[in-house]
């Protein structure tokens, strides 16, 4: 007698996804007032006393402007990131619905909702819904950091 492996099935929860969608594109807006204007943005998180070791640089610009979205580029860098890999995202903002989502990753340039597992990246099944909670967090750690969006350094 065989038996036949259960292929695992991915259901994505929409309505948690445009929830954090909606989360994501307030925290951006909170931390980039001047979005429309300006083409790239840099700024500092601190998060502690010693600013040496626990400053987190954030490097923010414009792909892509269009009336109704904007394509923007984030990349994290710290002096304690040659021990890791630092995150690098594309994230899609959608202004007419007030959302973000992550549309590509690293070296990942775009991400479907729901990958086939096995793959030859090695995705999980729901990496895309990984990937917007990972920016709703590292959002959240810039707001928490004490980031001040009239301290914006920019170029």
């Amino acid at each position: 007698m065989t038996t036949l492996a259960k292929k695992t099935i991915c259901k994505v929860d929409l309505s948690r996804q445009h929830s954090l969608c909606e989360v994501n594109y307030a925290r951006l807006m909170k931390l980039l007032p001047c979005l429309q204007h300006q083409d790239q943005v840099q700024f500092l998180v601190h998060h502690s006393s010693d600013n040496s070791l626990s400053a987190s640089r954030f490097d923010i610009w414009v792909l892509n402007r269009a009336p109704y979205t904007t394509s923007i580029h984030l990349k994290m860098s710290a002096a304690w990131g040659r021990w890791l890999t630092l995150p690098e995202l594309k994230v899609q903002l959608y202004h007419d619905v007030q959302m973000a989502e992550v549309t590509g990753a690293q070296k990942y340039a775009r991400l479907p909702l729901i990958t086939h597992y096995p793959n030859g990246y090695m995705l999980s099944l729901n990496e895309k819904a990984q990937l917007n909670q990972f920016l709703s967090e590292l959002l959240d750690f810039c707001i928490s950091g004490g980031h001040v969006p009239d301290a914006y350094e920019t170029s």
